[in-house]
């Protein structure tokens, strides 16, 4: 199992795949797709080369809570290695 450390200053950003306008605070979130794309092509590179993994989808997952589980569903359905 691997953990990704966040921020709670960016947080929201990253974690959501769109972008909210409030008109009283502005824009919050759309970094979702970043995100996944740093989990796909720079973290799980890194796990399969570092340590001895079954690198396969079938041995692959990602989960989370509150707004790691929404970007652990983001990820699984726009991108089902």
């Amino acid at each position: 199992m691997v953990a990704v450390a966040n921020s709670h200053i960016e947080r929201v950003y990253e974690y959501t795949p769109s972008k909210v306008d409030d008109k009283t605070n502005g824009v919050h979130g759309g970094g979702g797709e970043k995100y996944a794309q740093f989990l796909i092509t720079e973290v799980k590179p890194f796990i399969d080369r570092t340590y001895r993994t079954l690198p396969d989808r079938d041995h692959t997952a990602v989960a989370g809570a509150s707004l790691g589980g929404l970007s652990s569903l983001y990820l699984g359905l726009k991108h089902p290695w």
